[in-house]
């Protein structure tokens, strides 16, 4: 008997990416467009929430989270499109990133 194992890279070096987006309401759900940058290394990963904050018929507040990956094997920003349930009878008011993490695949060059 055979057996292949696939072992990946353990990340190495923390990097500050950075999100550019853009959003709007369409019916139920929140257009969200943009992109990741990171110019501390090429190869990298990360992850992120979405934090959509609507308000509902009543005037009541809330805020959804909607928790997202990345990753990029060379130095071209990460471009996303999502488009979010948020719910009917609901008015987008904001949408921000929470908690973005980035990590080098390979030691940042000094």
């Amino acid at each position: 008997m055979s057996v292949t194992l696939e072992i990946k890279q353990k990340p190495t070096a923390v990097c500050a990416a950075t999100v550019d987006f853009e959003y709007q309401q369409n019916n139920t759900v929140a257009h969200v467009a943009g992109a990741i940058e990171n110019t501390q290394c090429a190869a990298s990963s990360g992850d992120y929430v979405l934090a959509v904050t609507i308000r509902d018929a009543k005037g009541e507040v809330s805020t959804l989270e909607f928790p997202r990956e990345w990753a990029r094997k060379d130095a071209e920003s990460v471009k996303f499109t999502f488009d979010l349930p948020i719910g009917p009878n609901v008015d987008l008011t904001n949408v921000r990133t929470r908690r973005l993490r980035c990590t080098c695949a390979e030691p940042a060059a000094k």
